[in-house]
């Protein structure tokens, strides 16, 4: 058995309202901060999203195709290896690898999840914003810094 029905999901007014195709398969590997090698360590968001990478692993005309996909690569992903049927046999995704037992010293994190292919694709530009913003704040703080480094030889 596997979780292949569908399901509804809450549209942004709160209302319910059955998601709209096509969907796409999506796994999305992240930092697992706290854990592994970012154990002690914080990251920005715009840290982790620069260390997160999201594959789509097909697009689907239902949203029951999609999960079936999905399901296959849980059943191959070593991030679920063991224990992942199991534990979300009954459920429908999102699946998170880091649900499992003695996952304290991963570095990494997979999520399994099924999304309609627009919203994955407002996700994709909403990270690129935030991206870009990081990106601009940093130049302006490295610029801000050369420019006090600059006064301060200048002033000798």
């Amino acid at each position: 058995a596997n979780p292949t029905t569908t399901r509804t999901t809450r549209a942004s007014g709160g209302a319910s309202k059955k998601p709209q195709g096509p969907f796409v398969a999506v796994r999305t590997s992240y930092p697992a901060v706290g854990r592994g090698c970012y154990r002690g360590t914080s990251l920005s968001a715009a840290e982790r999203l620069a260390r997160t990478t999201t594959d789509i692993l097909g697009e689907f005309p239902t949203e029951g195709a999609a999960v079936r996909r999905l399901w296959k690569e849980l059943q191959s992903n070593a991030a679920f290896e063991d224990w992942g049927e199991d534990h979300f046999d009954e459920r429908p995704p999102p699946w998170d690898s880091l649900e499992g037992e003695c996952m304290e010293d991963e570095d990494e994190g997979v999520t399994l999840e099924v999304l309609p292919k627009a919203a994955l694709e407002a996700r994709r530009a909403g990270e690129e914003r935030a991206l870009g913003k990081a990106r601009e704040k940093a130049v302006a703080k490295d610029k801000e810094e050369r420019a006090a480094k600059q006064r301060k030889v200048g002033g000798r």
